[in-house]
């Protein structure tokens, strides 16, 4: 015949194991749980990184924006003296101000990792390399002249990012030699 204390220990290993089968189940339910959450909050970053960068095409599309990248990008000038008389009177300083502001503060967002710059590069990579190869040395001269080192320097960084993800993606030339090159343009 059993006496209690066979019992008692029978009730204790059959509560250590429903204990630990418990446990393994309950640490199994919260692995599916973080992974399902960390999924969820994946799905979230990238809709609301979508979000921004639809929100930031829509910007770039609109038309004062782009009446005012046309009117920056046929301006010529000589030397910076040229362009500050051209950019005095008008709305050339006006354009300029718009589209290197728009260009910083996107660079701000890539820098900031809030944007991938490989999503950025999709729509709007090479128009950033234009632009910056233009307008680079109005603005280096501007940060020696100012005092102000760090003028643009997140729409400098866009203009570096969108350059290396260029490059990896095979193309050795700027879109502007390329083009010439394959119709056979003259060089200016």
């Amino acid at each position: 015949m059993v006496d209690a204390q066979t019992i008692g220990v029978l009730v204790t290993a059959v509560s250590v194991t429903v204990a630990a089968i418990y446990y393994i189940f309950t640490l199994r339910i919260n692995s599916r749980t973080q992974e399902l959450a960390l999924k969820a909050q994946q799905q979230n970053l990238e809709t609301r990184q979508t979000q921004l960068l639809m929100g930031i095409f829509d910007m770039m599309m609109k038309r004062d924006i782009m009446d005012a990248y046309t009117n920056l990008m046929n301006l010529e000038w000589v030397d910076y003296d040229d362009w500050t008389s051209k950019t005095k009177t008008g709305t050339a300083f006006l354009d300029a101000s718009l589209i290197w502001r728009y260009m910083e503060c996107v660079g701000f967002i890539v820098k900031s990792k809030l944007l991938d710059a490989e999503k950025y590069y999709g729509i709007n990579g090479d128009t950033v390399i234009k632009v910056w190869d233009k307008f680079s040395g109005v603005i280096e001269t501007q940060r020696r002249l100012y005092e102000m080192p760090d003028r643009f320097s997140g729409f400098e960084y866009l203009a570096d990012e969108m350059k290396r993800i260029r490059e990896q993606r095979g193309f050795k030339l700027g879109y502007t030699e390329a083009f010439k090159r394959a119709y056979n343009f003259p060089p200016r």
